[in-house]
């Protein structure tokens, strides 16, 4: 029952900070089955072909491992969470995602403003001239790796490897978005990933309340949440939604 009521609250709180609400999402928002199948696969994983270095060294093998996450990461589905964020923002209460996922299982939901800071896997980059081009699966295997259209340069998957500056762009919109939250949503976080421990900082210091949901504490619940919804991601963000659609349904004053 406390669950519930901290869940009615949250939906309360969202509404009245209408299109000042920024939800962060981690990997525990994709589903279960892609997330075991994911570390399954990584587990004999070469981790030397996860940096840009280990990349432009050895090309060939790192795209036949890159090819089989890809591939698992193209067949996933929105969950409910995701539909719960777009519903969310169809409703004028979520001004952006800020999101480590690569999938791009926002967008395919609905939502229209995602900051994808760790990149997209629908994107493949130059290691050369910078130029990005769109990609759809299977990639050829009789092609590999894949070269630049423009310089013939190697290309490597859209989102980071380690040792890859963040997109300036995103990051910037990011901290802005960050700035002037009123409330800012976390969501799906288990490993402490940069950006994210700054800007949820940031936005602890510019006042915004913090709202963490997640099947267990985290690194983020004792250091910056002001409020902690556990349980299913999708259960909780289908319940949030709910009710903030019923308050806005009840409250005459309230102007979509």
């Amino acid at each position: 029952m406390l669950r519930e009521k901290l869940i009615e609250f949250v939906a309360y709180e969202v509404v009245k900070a209408k299109s000042f609400v920024t939800a962060i999402t981690g990997e525990g928002i994709n589903e279960q089955k892609i997330r075991d199948t994911l570390n399954k696969a990584l587990n004999n994983y070469p981790r030397e072909i996860d940096t840009l270095e280990g990349f432009t060294e050895n090309p060939n093998k790192a795209w036949k491992y890159y090819n089989i996450i890809l591939q698992m990461l193209a067949d996933s589905e929105p969950t409910d969470a995701h539909r719960a964020l777009a519903e969310l923002e169809s409703l004028g209460i979520l001004n952006s995602i800020i999101t480590i996922t690569v999938s791009g299982l926002h967008q395919m939901a609905g939502n229209k403003n995602v900051l994808e800071v760790h990149g997209n896997i629908n994107t493949l980059k130059c290691v050369s001239c910078g130029r990005v081009e769109s990609v759809k699966f299977p990639l050829d295997q009789h092609k590999m790796p894949p070269k630049c259209r423009h310089c013939s340069s190697i290309l490597k998957p859209g989102y980071l490897l380690y040792n890859e500056q963040l997109p300036s762009k995103e990051m910037t919109d990011a901290i802005i978005d960050v700035t002037v939250s009123k409330i800012m949503c976390i969501i799906g976080f288990r490993r402490v990933v940069e950006p994210i421990p700054s800007l949820i900082l940031r936005a602890k210091q510019c006042k915004a309340i913090i709202i963490e949901i997640n099947p267990e504490k985290t690194w983020i619940t004792s250091k910056f949440s002001d409020y902690f919804i556990d349980g299913d991601i999708n259960e909780v963000l289908t319940k949030i939604v709910k009710s903030v659609g019923r308050i806005i349904k009840n409250t005459e004053s309230y102007i979509v």
